[in-house]
């Protein structure tokens, strides 16, 4: 996949994320396992700033932290 397709995946789980009454926890989890299987198609792949760009923020009220 290239970076056109990650930031459209991430545009559609934000619409998700704003157009929805989604379960908090689900939308997370759908968006963290994206995340998991893109990294592994894409070792450049930042896995950080697909969820902030997915809407992790405004779902959890932080940013998704490096550990």
């Amino acid at each position: 996949m290239s970076r056109k397709d990650y930031r459209r995946v991430a545009k559609m789980m934000r619409e998700v994320l704003d157009s929805t009454s989604i379960d908090p926890e689900s939308w997370l989890y759908i968006v963290h396992s994206l995340a998991v299987l893109f990294k592994e198609d894409n070792a450049r792949f930042d896995l950080h700033k697909f969820r902030d760009a997915c809407g992790w923020n405004t779902c959890t009220g932080v940013a998704s932290e490096r550990t």
